[in-house]
């Protein structure tokens, strides 16, 4: 090095293990490095004179380049720790998937399984209850035999409990269960599971105590659910409970909470955790004698309800079950005077049927209407009363649905009234009911339904019904209208029949009168124009005065048929003023001249 010109020196540095060659510079020289990969290193440098004489030995230091932290042993070790436990995460997953799916096929195969059978049983079921209420209403045999009977019948109205809340079940299950949820004081509910169990809990010496408040416990809920809900709970407790069952019923910060408890032996930690699953059954015997459905049933009816079940074991025997649901507001209790009748759609819609539909319910009722109102014109009502207003006011209803209990006027006296009045007895009625009992179900007939539907029902089952109601009423129209002389000489009975029967030979009776109209006709009958005119629109699809004409073409042409007769002759006999006029109707309606008809 030279000190003399020290800007003239030159120097050279290497990074060995990085640099490659040494590297020249002059003057004032400094070295940069970047990105250097962690590890060790020796930087060495020299120097040359101004003469370029370079120096044998050079300086050197070691550099030692740290790992970054998120490269660091320990990054490492976590990183790998890491994807170890995701890829375990992710085949725990998978295979919890693989079970769930597999559980749930198995479910479902099983309940398909036990569905397939419970309709298979209801028919051999029916024909064993019927023959055996017909022996019991007919009181023979001795006392012994006919208390064996009503163990027969017992047993017999148990086993189709059994089936139909596993029908029930499946129904929640693929969500065609439909609540008819309203305001309801769920104190009649509990008194009338008490009085349900009251006689069973006698005959097995068990003490069955109830306790309701002093008030009112109102929710909105579906009470048909609620009383399955509950019936369930007893039931369990009948089966499991050594001698006492308390049924208490009471309101605490916003909810109604049922309990049913028992001093029977109870339930360990395994069996409380799935009690509520389907065909699961306690792992101790004298837990064993259910079906393994009812308990899940009344869950998913409580829970439809936006109410729960939950099983307390605070008390250390026994079991006691809790229902709990939400308190109706005040203010959802309104009064009917408020609920407003939807009238029937505009002319643009008149091409399509019209059904009433009638339900105390407003979800009920509302969804039943936005259900069908893609393919039928409706209107609705709240009652019976004010369905009859809207069947007065309105155009033709072609039919009619309606809840059997409602306020005012019910359901089977709607149907009685509308059947009973010859201005609307043609309209098929389908009615809806909670009431399973056949005595129900027999009233209802029995007062002119056309169907009877349980609730909870399927959208696509009353679709069905009102299908081939209609269907049935339009073949009937249309083979009627094609002939409708004959037709009524080859079929009798039935209100419709006789009403057309009359109808017609009041017409015939007047044929000659050549202004005989539908002002005739409602005199005769003693009935409104507007009335008749729709009754006979809905019969037939003809006005009234379309009607007569098509009596007076049909029997013209049984005069001509016979051959006694000249076309001029038959035309002032069916009450036609000119015989132009009448060749000109009798082609339109037969497609052939009155003079054809004679060969």
């Amino acid at each position: 090095m030279s000190y003399v010109s020290p800007p003239d020196n030159l120097y050279a540095y290497k990074l060995e293990g990085f640099d490659r060659d040494w590297t020249t510079v002059q003057g004032y020289p400094h070295a940069h490095y970047m990105n250097i990969p962690s590890g060790k290193y020796r930087f060495r440098v020299r120097a040359a004179n101004s003469d370029g004489v370079w120096n044998d030995r050079s300086d050197e230091i070691e550099i030692v380049v740290k790992r970054p932290f998120f490269s660091s042993v320990a990054m490492l070790v976590l990183y790998t720790a890491l994807l170890l436990a995701g890829i375990w995460f992710w085949v725990r997953r998978f295979r919890s998937r693989v079970k769930a799916r597999s559980e749930k096929k198995f479910l479902e195969d099983k309940i398909n399984f036990f569905t397939n059978i419970a309709h298979e049983i209801r028919t051999p079921l029916s024909l064993i209850t019927a023959p055996l209420e017909n022996i019991i209403k007919s009181g023979d045999g001795t006392v012994q035999t006919r208390d064996n009977l009503h163990v027969i019948e017992r047993n017999s109205n148990r086993l189709l409990e059994l089936v139909n809340q596993l029908l029930d079940f499946r129904k929640i299950e693929e969500e065609m269960f439909i609540l008819n949820r309203e305001r309801t004081d769920i104190n009649g509910i509990v008194r009338k599971v008490y009085a349900q169990y009251e006689y069973e809990a006698r005959a097995k010496n068990i003490d069955l105590r109830i306790e309701l408040p002093g008030e009112e416990v109102g929710c909105l809920v579906d009470a048909e659910a609620i009383f399955k809900v509950i019936s369930n709970l007893m039931s369990n407790a009948m089966k499991f409970t050594r001698d006492t069952i308390w049924l208490e019923l009471c309101r605490d910060e916003g909810t109604a909470v049922v309990r049913v408890r028992d001093n029977g032996a109870g339930l360990d930690d395994r069996d409380a955790g799935r009690i509520f699953d389907p065909f699961v059954q306690g792992s101790n015997n004298t837990l064993s004698a259910g079906s393994g459905i009812g308990l899940a049933l009344a869950q998913a009816l409580a829970r439809k309800n936006k109410g729960e079940i939950e099983l307390d074991r605070s008390c250390g025997q026994g079991a006691v079950f809790v229902l709990t649901l939400p308190l109706a507001e005040a203010a959802a209790d309104e009064s009917l005077a408020k609920h407003a009748t939807h009238s029937f759609g505009g002319a643009a819609e008149d091409n399509r049927q019209r059904i009433l539909v009638v339900e105390d319910n407003d979800e009920l009722r509302e969804f039943i209407c936005r259900s069908l109102s893609d393919q039928y014109t409706i209107a609705s009502a709240v009652d019976g009363m004010q369905a009859l207003k809207v069947l007065d006011n309105e155009g033709v209803v072609d039919l009619v649905i309606s809840d059997v209990m409602m306020p005012r006027i019910d359901g089977l006296e709607l149907c009685k009234r509308i059947k009973n009045d010859p201005a609307y007895s043609h309209i098929p009625v389908i009615l809806l009911s909670a009431k399973i009992d056949q005595s129900v179900k027999i009233k209802g007939f029995e007062q002119g339904a056309d169907v009877y539907i349980e609730k909870p029902f399927s959208m696509d089952q009353l679709k069905a019904q009102i299908g081939s109601a209609i269907e049935n009423r339009m073949r009937l129209r249309d083979n009627f209208v094609r002939s409708p002389l004959q037709y009524l000489r080859e079929n009798h009975g039935g209100c419709d029949i006789q009403f057309l029967n009359k109808l017609n030979d009041t017409i015939l009776s007047n044929l000659t009168n050549t202004e005989f109209s539908i002002n005739g006709l409602a005199e005769l009958f003693c009935m409104s124009r507007s009335s008749l005119h729709k009754k006979i629109k809905a019969l037939t699809g003809l006005t009234p005065n379309d009607y007569i004409k098509l009596i007076r073409l049909n029997k013209a042409a049984e005069l001509l048929s016979s051959g006694s007769y000249k076309v001029n002759e038959v035309c002032y006999l069916v009450g036609f003023n000119t015989p132009s006029y009448f060749a000109k109707c009798f082609y339109k309606q037969f497609n052939k001249l009155p003079s054809s008809q004679l060969d």
